[in-house]
């Protein structure tokens, strides 16, 4: 079972690795070798169907979903199997399964917990910083747009400095060339009478 983050662009699943190095998900028939060592992705028909008994470990890995491809990028530390439950040791990520169908539910949950969650922490992050961005982008265009409106009724730079806490100049310089207005307010400190 994998995850995603919010925005979409990551996926994490938990892995099965084999003692020859290859790894891959698992199946309605159990495990199945998609991937060499080396992280090169086997055509669907190279596919190793394997034993839960050859399965010598899990880890996490990471794709970045923005591409068709979907690359790897990043692969979390490895879970040991280990071959009775009195060696399972989850702060040292030594893991016991006797499932025949792998890891249940609680150990996939804990293994993303550990591994993927603080790997994508600050991915799903800056997500949150995208969209601050894009709501300030929308409230800067909104003003912009109450700003025109209000020059073209009559308001002066003055007024529209003081509504959002600015100088006349600083209202002017920010909205001049973006704001248009019926009539031209001399403004000093320009070359004269310069206008809006």
């Amino acid at each position: 079972m994998s995850q995603q983050t919010d925005d979409g662009r990551h996926e994490g699943h938990v892995a099965h690795l084999f003692a020859d190095g290859m790894f891959g998900g698992s199946w309605s028939n159990g495990p199945v070798a998609t991937t060499t060592a080396d992280g090169r992705h086997l055509d669907p028909e190279e596919w190793q169907y394997r034993s839960q008994d050859e399965v010598v470990g899990w880890r996490v890995i990471c794709t970045d979903l923005r591409t068709y491809e979907a690359p790897e990028c990043w692969r979390g530390p490895v879970w040991t199997r280990v071959a009775t439950p009195f060696e399972q040791d989850l702060d040292a990520r030594r893991i016991y399964c006797d499932d025949p169908y792998g890891l249940d539910q609680e150990a996939i949950d804990l293994i993303m917990a550990t591994d993927w969650k603080p790997h994508i922490g600050p991915v799903v992050e800056l997500y949150a910083v995208g969209l601050a961005a894009d709501e300030v982008a929308a409230a800067q265009r909104k003003l912009t747009a109450a700003v025109r409106v209000a020059r073209d009724a009559g308001a002066s730079w003055t007024d529209i400095g003081r509504e959002v806490g600015i100088s006349r100049q600083s209202a002017h310089e920010r909205w001049a060339g973006k704001a248009s207005a019926a009539y031209t307010e001399p403004f000093a400190g320009l070359d004269g009478g310069q206008t809006r």
